[in-house]
This record gives C-alpha cells, structure tokens and sequence, in this order.
C-alpha cells in the first residue's frame, strides 16, 4: 500500500488496528474481529481507489503514479 502510494486514511486505520489488538489481549474477540474488519476495510478502499485510477490512466495512455512524476 505505501510503496504504490495507496489513497489510505492511515492515522484512522493505525488507531483502529491497534485498538484491535488491544481488544484480542483483553479477550475481548467480537470486539476485536470487528475493528479488525473496519482496518481491512480501510485498506481494501485504498486499493479500489488505486485500482480505479490505473484503469482510468491505462485508458488514457499514461503510467501508473509514481514519486517521480511529481518532481
């Protein structure tokens, strides 16, 4: 996700993981399976999103986004 620079919202995603991890020690399994989901969710909408915008530049000739076309 990072090296393909991934549209992430990573502090939503790092707060919900680790609260997730925290309820798995505490034994507290429903709640950690579901906030395990909503952080994999984060993720796999990073990923439509990177996807979509690789359909739409392949459909118009261009690479995919990388750091050094930025400079």
């Amino acid at each position: 996700a990072m090296e393909e620079e991934w549209t992430i919202e990573w502090s939503e995603h790092n707060k919900i993981y680790y609260d997730a991890k925290e309820e798995l020690e505490q034994k507290k399994y429903l709640h950690a399976f579901r906030d395990f989901s909503r952080a994999i969710d984060i993720l796999m909408t990073g990923l439509h999103s990177y996807r979509k915008e690789m359909v739409h530049q392949a459909r118009w000739k261009k690479g995919p986004p990388s750091a050094s076309q930025d400079e």
